[in-house]
């Protein structure tokens, strides 16, 4: 920076004594021997009061600093960026079809079940990401994990696929006679069933279900309510109601589309 103010000054004074014109020379001379010290010269170094920092996240997962060198929209996109691969990491996540509800469950511990993503937990995920010094904020982590960015399932369709071939061996009648032997009774049973589990893989989009068994007993505690619930499997449990009210359309032809089983 020296080298540049004898420059300048040099320059002043041919200027002020009328030199200019005439001493080009002398200009020449001076700027050749001038630039080659500037280039040698390095600039001063930035105050650290300069350095803005926003944290963000390398591959190998640890939080790194961001300097004031990017724009504001590239902090915000880096710290979403890091707060996504934060969250992959910890939790595994899923849009449930059915519900239309975001399930989560903690990644890498053992027996965890998938559980609703309510403001509780939304909350927890934005406390966790900024101990980790990610820059966000609880809207940040809404706006991620009620996306399309999660993954969608359909819970029964899940089930089914998980399900190992079938052996061959007809299971369905012997549970029909468990409440019956009546061939008529075995007979409805099976078709139903079989039509019930159609309908849950969609198979058909323009036919529903039109059979429905109905249990009869002349006397209470027979357990008619829990030969039905005990018809879905515990993963599926979920999506079983005995609550189901006739004159209420619109909450009636929700739990159509939300339950698998409906008593």
């Amino acid at each position: 920076m020296n080298a540049i103010k004898n420059l300048i000054e040099k320059l002043c004074d041919l200027v002020m004594h009328g030199r200019f014109s005439d001493e080009t020379e002398v200009i020449t001379n001076t700027v050749s021997e001038v630039m080659p010290v500037v280039a040698t010269e390095e600039l001063p170094e930035k105050h650290p009061t300069m350095m803005q920092e926003v944290s963000g996240v390398n591959n190998a997962g640890n939080v790194v600093p961001l300097v004031a060198t990017d724009t504001p929209l590239q902090k915000a996109t880096r710290a979403m960026m890091a707060m996504e691969q934060f969250l992959g990491e910890q939790y595994d996540l899923r849009f449930n079809k059915l519900t239309s509800e975001t399930e989560f469950r903690k990644r890498n511990l053992s027996g965890a079940c998938f559980q609703p993503v309510g403001q509780r937990e939304l909350n927890s995920f934005c406390i966790e990401a900024r101990k980790q010094g990610i820059d966000c904020w609880d809207r940040d982590v809404s706006r991620y994990v009620f996306s399309d960015s999660i993954p969608e399932y359909h819970p029964f369709r899940l089930y089914m696929d998980e399900l190992p071939d079938w052996d061959g061996i007809d299971r369905i009648d012997s549970l029909a006679r468990r409440v019956s032997s009546v061939p008529l009774w075995v007979k409805c049973f099976h078709r139903w069933l079989l039509g019930m589990a159609a309908q849950w893989l969609e198979t058909d989009r323009l036919h529903a279900n039109s059979v429905s068994p109905v249990l009869v007993s002349r006397t209470q505690g027979k357990q008619k309510s829990t030969f039905c619930k005990l018809l879905l499997p515990r993963e599926l449990q979920r999506y079983y109601t005995d609550s189901y009210d006739l004159s209420a359309q619109s909450a009636a032809e929700c739990k159509l589309t939300e339950f698998g089983l409906i008593n």
